[in-house]
């Protein structure tokens, strides 16, 4: 009988326990608690206990366990989703690390990406909103919670659809042929901005113009993706630093300027001498 609490340990350990109710009753005495135990095989026990450090253990033995067998269940998931797709004809690549995501999704030249909403660091529905800033690659998000309120402002930051787990796999690749499909009979191509006098390359981060082509820095790319954005405006500089520190890129004034610098000059190498101009006081235009 001594080794019943230790059995019991062992028991939630290697997953033969399914539930643990936890309930104190002093039926038993002052100090004493009731574990229900519900078994995988049906069978239920009632186990009186008188250690408090002991009821502690085990609700953090069946917490950490259930918590390990959710991850591998997920894990599992991941897997057979991806040999799915996979074996439907699509190429997958997974981000893993997720401190510079947002560059990684750009660079990636992907087709469409399949963001889920709960991500370490950064929440998927900002994400969304930075990528749908600079592309118009399609996104799928992802989510375990079926809540309108998710799906409304993931619709608003710019997702083309949205998906709740778990999920029918055979929903997904229906999901995510007709978004391809919608996207693939827009000739235009998604990477380049016609910007009259020259093109703004968003995959590669260049500027092109006839045989010509001009590396930016990723803040010069940043900054020149703005004004085009709105372009014929005059837009401050307060406001173009803000953009670029909601865009992880902390720039002070000083940075700014010599950014700005850097532009023009290169603009200058395309024979775009005067297209980007100072508005003393007020900030910058691009006519």
């Amino acid at each position: 009988m001594n080794d019943f609490p230790e059995l019991i340990k062992e028991e939630i350990k290697h997953g033969k326990v399914d539930f643990l109710h936890v309930v104190n009753n002093p039926r038993y005495g002052i100090k004493t608690t009731e574990l229900k135990i519900f078994y995988s095989n049906g069978e239920r026990r009632l186990f009186v206990v008188r250690d408090f450090a002991y009821r502690v253990e085990v609700e953090e033995i069946f917490i950490n366990t259930y918590q390990n067998r959710a991850a591998r269940n997920a894990e599992i998931c991941r897997l057979y989703n991806e040999k799915f797709l996979s074996q439907n004809g699509y190429e997958i690549s997974r981000i893993t690390s997720f401190e510079n995501i947002i560059n990684d999704i750009l660079n990636s030249k992907c087709n469409m990406v399949l963001l889920d909403i709960n991500l370490p660091g950064n929440n998927g529905e900002y994400i969304c909103k930075e990528v749908r800033k600079i592309s118009e690659v399609p996104i799928v998000m992802i989510t375990s919670v079926d809540s309108e309120l998710d799906q409304l402002i993931s619709l608003n930051y710019g997702a083309d659809d949205y998906i709740t787990k778990p999920f029918n796999i055979q929903i997904l690749l229906a999901k995510i042929a007709t978004i391809l499909k919608r996207t693939n009979s827009n000739n235009k191509d998604q990477s380049k901005i016609d910007c009259k006098d020259f093109i703004l390359n968003l995959s590669k981060s260049t500027i092109e113009k006839e045989e010509k082509e001009i590396e930016l820095t990723k803040n010069e790319f940043k900054i020149i993706y703005y004004l085009v954005q709105n372009r014929g405006k005059i837009v401050p500089r307060e406001e173009i630093m803000s953009y670029l520190w909601d865009s992880e890129m902390f720039v002070d004034d000083n940075t700014l300027t010599v950014n700005i610098t850097r532009i023009r000059n290169k603009l200058e190498e395309i024979n775009l001498k005067d297209i980007l101009e100072t508005r003393r006081g007020q900030g910058y235009i691009l006519i």
